[in-house]
This record gives structure tokens, C-alpha cells and sequence, in this order.
């Protein structure tokens, strides 16, 4: 029997050179322990040279073989393999499972394992003690909570331009402090909260409504509106038939079969359902029958993305010629726009009782329940998550939001801060905040 495929590589070269002797029996014979016999070798065996000689095979143990020549030296077998180049198999019951020089190499790497663990243990513990034993005034040079520490912006994408301004401007009050902005969509703003168990300090959202449906009275106490938008058709010059849009003939424009259009998901961005509601509002203005229909199923899903702002980079690339988009952003993005009519646009307060016709339904608070939104002037909304890791800084971050450097900010960034704020749950404000606000807001 061949069993050269189970030697190692040098034992291998050698057995070519010198193939195996026949066992005497025929096949392989079996040892038992302390047993010995002999059999005649190959010339080199695991790199000891042996001329031809007899070699004495005994089985001391499970897990080392001596092999000794007739001339009186000897060798340490550490594997089967070599017993098998002399024609004997070991007994199945006894067979190393690994060679003694292997378990040596075990043994020591587990000691300096050992030590290495043991050591990183107590560096760790003198560390924690040394740690503990600061002075609290050593410890708070840069805390997590405070004016001076870390907020957690959570906030809709067309908030980032201004929110990225007032970032600054904090930094600039409070250098220590550090202010983290993530962007989304509203709803997917408080989805992040509701169902991953996310923490923010300070939730800013381009609908007021996403506070009160989603995140009150579980995740937030209160809901101060502070900013008003509306919304507009937004191109580029490389925009397919942008010569021929109008304010009477964009929602013609769009259907043209040449024209791309984008538009967010409802589901997740209020600019999404926000644009259903303006088609719908559109239909009733035009008194066009199935337009509405018609504009929101032109392309299915896909140009539909989680926010208004995924969409930029779309339009601005060419893959889309237009976008129903916040005036706001189309401001700060410097691209063109036409505006819509007041009845349309959801921007004109004196239009509140024609847009109410307007009736999107969106996914609810709970897996499996969904809302109906109706149409509502466009106002965006602030408050802090019952759960918020800084409510202190949080506080801070939004009295500069509704101060006079954050109306300038707003304002400078084509998005007009609300006249009157009305806050929902206004006994539930900081009190930061009710030195910011005026003493007649509406509740």
C-alpha cells in the first residue's frame, strides 16, 4: 500500500528516491504499545541519513515512537508517517494526533497568551483606577453633556444648508462643543428613532406633523414651528424643453415623453408626499381630470429616492430634466425654478382650506398601519427626543436656531422663519427656551 500522499514534503522527495520496501506480510501490520520489530528503511527518513540498515520500531506511547538503528543511534519519531515509510500503520486507538514538538509550540503559545492577557488586565484596571481618582474638574474638561459638549443633529435634507451654518456659529460660542448633523428624510428622521432606538439631541423636521404623528408623546413633549417653504419645479439649463416651461404648462412640460422628472418617496421624506399633494392640487387648479394619475405614475419608481436632495445629484448630472423640490433648496443650489400658484404650492397660508383637499396616505407609527396626511401649508418644526443624550446642549443649539443670528441665517438661505412660532406642548419647554421665544406664542 502507497501511502507517500500522507508524508511531508521532504519525506515525499525521498520516497521517490528510495520507494517503500514491502511490508512483509503484504499489507500494513499493526503495532500494539511497547511492542517492537523491525523492517528495512529508505536511505533518508525525516532527514537523518541511514544506510540500508534495520530499524527497531517500538511504540513507547500514544504520542512518541523511537526508532533505533542497528548500529546504536536512534531517532524520535514524531509522526505516523514515519512508521508507515517501514510498513507499519499505528494502532487507530493510539494514533498522535499531533507530534510532541507541535504540542510544545501549544503549551508555550498558551503561556504567553496567558501573560499577555493577564498584563492587559491589569494595565486596564490601573488605568480605570487612575481615571476615577481625577479630580472632577480634570474629567469635565471635555464632557458629553452641556453647552460644551456633543449634539446630535437628526434633520431633514433641506435643513443642511442652514443647520450647516449654525453649526459653525455654535462651534463659535462654545469651542469645545461638537456638533454632529445626520440628514434624511423627516419620516425616516423619526423612523431612525422610533424603530432603531437611535439617540438624538435636537430633531429638526420639514413637516410638523412627522413630530406629532410619529414621535409624541413616546419620543418628544413638545413641537415649536419655526420655518415656512413652498414648493417650485426646479431645472438646469441642459434640462430637456427648459425654453418652454411656464408656471401655466410645467405639469404639460413634464408629461412631454422626452422629459425626465424626480421625485422622493412618500414614505420617507414629506417633500415626497408633499409633491403627490401638489399634482392633486394642480388637477383641481387646471381642472384637468386623471392628471394627478397621470404625472405620479410617468416613471413608476424609478427616479423615486429616500429624500428630495438624493435627487440634486441627478438633476445636476442630466439623468433628470426636472424636480419638484423646496424653494429653498432650489435657492441655495442656484438652479432655476418656476414658481406655482399660491393654490398649488403649498406656501400660501390663505390657502389652507383648498389644500386640505389634497390626500396622501403614508405608512403610520406602528409596522402595518398607515396615515392619511391631508394637504397643509408647508412648516418646518424643532424639539428635543425625551431621550436625548444632551437636552442641555440640545436647548442651547435651538435657542440660537430661533434667535435672531439663526432668522438671519434662515432668512439669507431663501427660507422664511415663521412670523409667530406656535409650539404644541409648550408647558413641556425648557426653560432656555422660554426666554428665546415671544411671550405671546401661540399654543
Amino acid at each position: 500500500m502507497d501511502r507517500r500522499t500522507t508524508l511531508t514534503p521532504f519525506q515525499t522527495r525521498e520516497a521517490k528516491r528510495f520507494p517503500t520496501p514491502p511490508c512483509r506480510s503484504g499489507r500494513h501490520r499493526r503495532l500494539a504499545l511497547g511492542e517492537q520489530d523491525s523492517a528495512s528503511t529508505p536511505d533518508h527518513l525525516t532527514g537523518t541519513v541511514i544506510y540500508r540498515q534495520t530499524v527497531s520500531i517500538q511504540i513507547r506511547n500514544s504520542h512518541h515512537i523511537l526508532l533505533r538503528t542497528t548500529n546504536g543511534s536512534h531517532l524520535s519519531a514524531f509522526s505516523e508517517n514515519v512508521v508507515r515509510i517501514a510498513g507499519y500503520d499505528m494502532p487507530s486507538a493510539i494514533a498522535p494526533r499531533e507530534s510532541m514538538m507541535l504540542k510544545k509550540r501549544h503549551a508555550h503559545r498558551h503561556r504567553v497568551l496567558t501573560i499577555a492577557a493577564g498584563v492587559t488586565v491589569f494595565v486596564v484596571a490601573v488605568l480605570l483606577i487612575r481615571t476615577l481618582r481625577l479630580p472632577t474638574s480634570s474629567r469635565s474638561q471635555n464632557p458629553r453633556s452641556g453647552v460644551d459638549g456633543t449634539i446630535v443633529v437628526f434633520h431633514a435634507g433641506s435643513l443642511t444648508r442652514p443647520f450647516q451654518e449654525l453649526a459653525e456659529a455654535y462651534k463659535a460660542r462654545h469651542p469645545r462643543a461638537r456638533v454632529l448633523l445626520e440628514a434624511a428624510g423627516s419620516r425616516h428622521c423619526a423612523r431612525k428613532i422610533i424603530d432603531l432606538n437611535r439617540r438624538a439631541d435636537v430633531f429638526g423636521s420639514a413637516d410638523y406633523r412627522v413630530v406629532e404623528n410619529l414621535l409624541i408623546p413616546e419620543h418628544a413633549r413638545f413641537n415649536i414651528h419655526f420655518a415656512v417653504n413652498e414648493m417650485v419645479i426646479a431645472f438646469t439649463d441642459h434640462s430637456r424643453r427648459h425654453s418652454e416651461i411656464t408656471q401655466n404648462n410645467w405639469h404639460e412640460v413634464l408629461l412631454h415623453s422626452e422629459v425626465r422628472f424626480g421625485r422622493s418617496d412618500p414614505n420617507s421624506d414629506p417633500c415626497g408626499y408633499r409633491t403627490e399633494m401638489v399634482f392633486q392640487l394642480a388637477e383641481q387648479h387646471l381642472g384637468q381630470i386623471g392628471l394627478a394619475d397621470r404625472l405620479t405614475s410617468k416613471h413608476g419608481e424609478t427616479f423615486i429616492r429616500p429624500k428630495e436632495t438624493d435627487l440634486l445629484a441627478l438633476l445636476e448630472a442630466g439623468e433628470i430634466d426636472y424636480l419638484p423640490i423646496y424653494r429653498s433648496v432650489a435657492l441655495q443650489r442656484g438652479l432655476r425654478f418656476v414658481p406655482l400658484a399660491p393654490e398649488v404650492n403649498l406656501g400660501d397660508p390663505a390657502q389652507a382650506s383648498r389644500y386640505r383637499s389634497a390626500r396622501v396616505t403614508v405608512t403610520g407609527k406602528t409596522p402595518g398601519s398607515f396615515i392619511d396626511l391631508v394637504g397643509a401649508p408647508i412648516v418646518y418644526s424643532l424639539t428635543i427626543p425625551t431621550d436625548a443624550p444632551n437636552p442641555v446642549g440640545a436647548a442651547e443649539f435651538i435657542a440660537l436656531v430661533l434667535g435672531p443670528e439663526g432668522r438671519s441665517v434662515f432668512e439669507r438661505n431663501g427660507q422664511r422663519p415663521t412670523v409667530s412660532p406656535r409650539v404644541t406642548g409648550a408647558e413641556a419647554l425648557p426653560e432656555k427656551l422660554l426666554g428665546v421665544l415671544p411671550d405671546g406664542v401661540s399654543r
